[in-house]
């Protein structure tokens, strides 16, 4: 049995930014500038920022059902002085914000791999992306994200089935805490940032599947 294997490379790149002007509406006196959430921009995926998931690159905010204030003592004897800390006990709900400023970038390199009758193919990528609220600066490289990668492609009547394999060194993104009460959301950390998911593997490696190449 004898195996040939040729090696073939193909680069791709891709990039794309975009910027919303949005009108001035007045409320109780003051103005402000609203853009319907279905309008704003999204960013994070397996055809975007591959080290994110789903919409989940830029500003995010957070709703928690319960919660427990709870008083730690501290080892010095001294009275009257305590440490109070924020203990969430139920599941926190993380929904995407948008913005109203994006720029992404994309570059992969795709080579065949032996096996599978020439079938298949993996490629090396690196995304670079970011996703903010403009205010009075035009580029915001704070927010900037760079989150490399390796993937494995199999041809199929349908298109190149995609795995994606992604790393995110990068903690996880401050926002608005609320509390639900009945009806009604109380903030409670305007800039409340978890902490990272216990483990290596799930603090930084994002796993995407899906049909099609990234673009």
């Amino acid at each position: 049995m004898r195996l040939r294997w040729s090696l073939f490379l193909v680069a791709a790149a891709i990039g794309f930014a975009g910027g919303i002007v949005s009108p001035k509406l007045g409320f109780s006196g003051q103005s402000v500038r609203y853009i319907p959430p279905s309008e704003r921009f999204y960013a994070g995926g397996a055809n975007s920022v591959r080290g994110y998931r789903q919409n989940q690159l830029g500003p995010v905010v957070r709703v928690v059902s319960q919660r427990i204030d709870t008083v730690i003592q501290p080892d010095t004897p001294n009275a009257g002085v305590t440490d109070t800390s924020l203990v969430l006990v139920a599941d926190t709900v993380t929904s995407a914000t948008g913005g109203n400023s994006l720029l992404i970038g994309n570059a992969e390199l795709r080579f065949p791999l032996p096996g599978f009758g020439g079938r298949l193919a993996g490629g090396m990528f690196v995304d670079v992306g970011q996703l903010f609220e403009r205010g009075n600066e035009l580029v915001d490289f704070s927010t900037t994200r760079v989150t490399p990668g390796l993937g494995i492609r199999i041809a199929t009547p349908l298109g190149p089935m995609r795995f994606d394999v992604a790393y995110n060194g990068y903690r996880p993104e401050a926002g608005p805490l609320y509390q639900k009460e009945g009806q009604e959301l109380v903030l409670l950390d305007p800039l409340y940032r978890p902490d990272p998911p216990h483990g290596w593997v799930k603090r930084h490696v994002v796993f995407h599947f899906s049909v099609g190449q990234a673009f």
